[in-house]
């Protein structure tokens, strides 16, 4: 069986059914999030071209998946998971989280997902 990290799939699919719900209780504006998805997606494209560009220009290697990095993902979503749940557990004990706390938790939980990625990346060598 193919190696599938599904503790970062469900975070994924959890998070983003929480940011939809949130965002819809926090009235934020449905065509402003649109648009600014759309130049998100597109900013996204433009980064992706310009790697694919530097991938062929500079002959880099594509990274193989081994042990370390699947390591390296694990403790990421590990990080994440934990500061998800002290950010719940400290909005709770201060009270009733409302829509724009649980939004800030989901945050702290992404937030500390790519920068802990990125710092297991850089650390494994």
């Amino acid at each position: 069986m193919k190696y599938r990290n599904f503790i970062l799939i469900y975070i994924g699919i959890i998070g983003g059914l929480m940011l939809n719900n949130l965002v819809s209780e926090v009235g934020v504006d449905v065509q402003q999030i649109a648009r600014t998805a759309f130049w998100v997606f597109m900013g996204l494209i433009i980064l992706f071209l310009v790697y694919l560009y530097g991938i062929k220009k500079m002959r880099y290697e594509w990274i193989q998946e081994d042990e370390r990095t699947r390591a390296n993902v694990d403790k990421s979503a590990r990080n994440a998971f934990i500061v998800t749940w002290l950010t719940m557990f400290i909005f709770v004990d201060f009270g009733a989280p409302d829509a724009e706390s649980l939004l800030i938790v989901v945050g702290a939980g992404f937030t500390v997902l790519l920068v802990s990625i990125y710092g297991y990346y850089f650390k494994s060598g």
